[in-house]
């Protein structure tokens, strides 16, 4: 890992453990600014689920992910109190599965969770996540 990626890992890594106060917006903005070094990672959270993530920083979703540690909190609060253990999800645009992770622990053993990615490239990430954290329901 060169200098940059340990010192932009560090910045990120301090920015999301910080409470949302000025000094953790300017530790986000300083990491913002040295790039990553191509796909980290990282811990990341949806309601009160937590969970493991390969992200690309240089992607949307997943800058807000790295940097944030967290996306669409509403939404994903509201998805966490409606899924119950032994439910069937099914995430439609699973993305690199942000929803399927939070799912897959939501509905347990006894649930299943049935992700769709049709773009090939993302579908490879999406895989990787689930691999990640031995989603196997």
């Amino acid at each position: 890992m060169t200098w940059q990626g340990i010192l932009h890992r560090s910045l990120a890594s301090l920015g999301r453990r910080y409470p949302p106060l000025r000094g953790r917006d300017c530790l986000r903005s300083l990491a913002e600014r040295v790039p990553a070094d191509g796909e980290v990672t990282h811990g990341v959270r949806l309601g009160r689920e937590r969970f493991r993530m390969r992200l690309d920083p240089q992607n949307w979703i997943d800058h807000h992910l790295h940097y944030g540690g967290e996306y669409e909190p509403v939404e994903g609060a509201v998805f966490c109190s409606l899924v119950r253990p032994g439910h069937v999800v099914v995430d439609v645009g699973a993305n690199i599965g942000y929803y399927t992770l939070a799912a897959s622990r939501l509905v347990g053993q006894r649930g299943r969770v049935l992700a769709f990615e049709p773009t090939p490239t993302t579908f490879r990430r999406l895989r990787e996540n689930v691999e990640l954290n031995a989603a196997r329901n």
